[in-house]
């Protein structure tokens, strides 16, 4: 028997588009309820209720299920803030910290977070902490700062432990106490903390107000780097490179500063650099060497920039250029 179609006639199985029309229709229903309950939220934040005031702030602020508006953001916590809504008041500071929605404004930072620090806002507490740390909004004051770290930390708040503990180690307004710094890594790091986790580890690695424990170390580093923490990732890195807590393996090494280089991390561009510059874990590759050196040197980051001094000096990846090569190292003797 003659097919029933001609060749034109044919079907392009290809070509046939299958619509579910259900699934349209759950689609568009979904999207008209969704405009509903959006419009049912603004109704009760016009009236005053400061929980749904937030929430439309937080929406607002974080594109969720809007676009991003920075300025109805600030509106809208701006409103919950008057009624005293504490989370409002800490999301306020950020605007004004951030300069989302408004300009930027040190003091009026500063203010809204001792508003709700004086309401015993542990996360509060600790951005206060930060200002009087780096002089934001008031006199820098390292004593003040590590008071107002301490009395987060001590409600548990993994932040404000880090970085009393960050504060102890380096003596920054109280004395260098190693053992005072673990001991407050380890409590963020029970909660873990990636900066926390990150921090002990380099005191295990150093043995620094603890027994050194290199295996402990890279276990602390692989649990902040599966949160993505990037000093971490370079860390294991380094252990790696130097077989410190694990088998001496460069590969590896390279493979890890290149996680962390290629997501801006500084120390890891200029570590991926020097590998390249040196064969380590990698073929010898001068442009390579230059390329991620310079990403750590725009940086101004003292290692990279006398590092690329020295390709410019020798010709690494690049022509001589005595001049650049002084000109790289004077601005390294520059930092801090």
């Amino acid at each position: 028997m003659e097919e029933m179609y001609g060749e034109g006639s044919r079907f392009d199985e290809q070509n046939i588009v299958l619509v579910d029309a259900q699934n349209i229709v759950r689609a568009a229903r979904e999207v008209k309820q969704s405009k509903e309950a959006f419009a049912a939220l603004l109704e009760q934040a016009e009236l005053g209720d400061t929980a749904v005031q937030y929430d439309l702030g937080r929406r607002y602020a974080g594109g969720d299920g809007v676009e991003t508006d920075y300025e109805r953001a600030f509106y809208w916590f701006s409103r919950a803030a008057e009624d005293g809504d504490l989370r409002a008041i800490e999301a306020l500071g950020r605007c004004y910290q951030e300069g989302h929605g408004v300009e930027r404004d040190e003091q009026r930072v500063l203010d809204l977070f001792r508003q709700a620090a004086d309401q015993d806002s542990c996360s509060a507490q600790c951005e206060v902490g930060l200002c009087y740390e780096y002089g934001k909004g008031c006199d820098r004051d390292l004593g003040a700062a590590v008071e107002w770290y301490r009395t987060a930390a001590q409600q548990d708040y993994a932040p404000a432990q880090c970085n009393l503990g960050y504060c102890y180690l380096c003596g920054i307004g109280c004395p260098e106490d190693a053992q005072q710094a673990v001991y407050w890594f380890k409590a963020a790091a029970e909660q873990d903390y990636p900066r926390a986790l990150d921090l002990l580890g380099s005191c295990y690695l150093r043995g620094s107000g603890a027994e050194r424990d290199p295996q402990q170390a890279v276990a602390l580093f692989a649990r902040a780097a599966e949160q993505g923490y990037l000093p971490a990732i370079c860390d294991l890195g380094l252990c790696c490179e130097n077989g410190d807590g694990v088998e001496k393996d460069p590969v590896r090494a390279v493979h890890y500063y290149r996680q962390a280089a290629e997501r801006g991390f500084v120390s890891a561009q200029c570590n991926l650099g020097f590998c390249y510059m040196e064969g380590i874990g990698c073929a010898v590759d001068g442009e390579q060497a230059v390329y991620w050196l310079e990403l750590a040197a725009d940086q101004n980051y003292p290692r990279a920039l006398s590092l690329l001094a020295c390709c410019y000096r020798d010709g690494t990846g690049v022509e001589v250029d005595l001049k650049r090569t002084i000109a790289l190292l004077e601005h390294a003797g520059e930092q801090d």
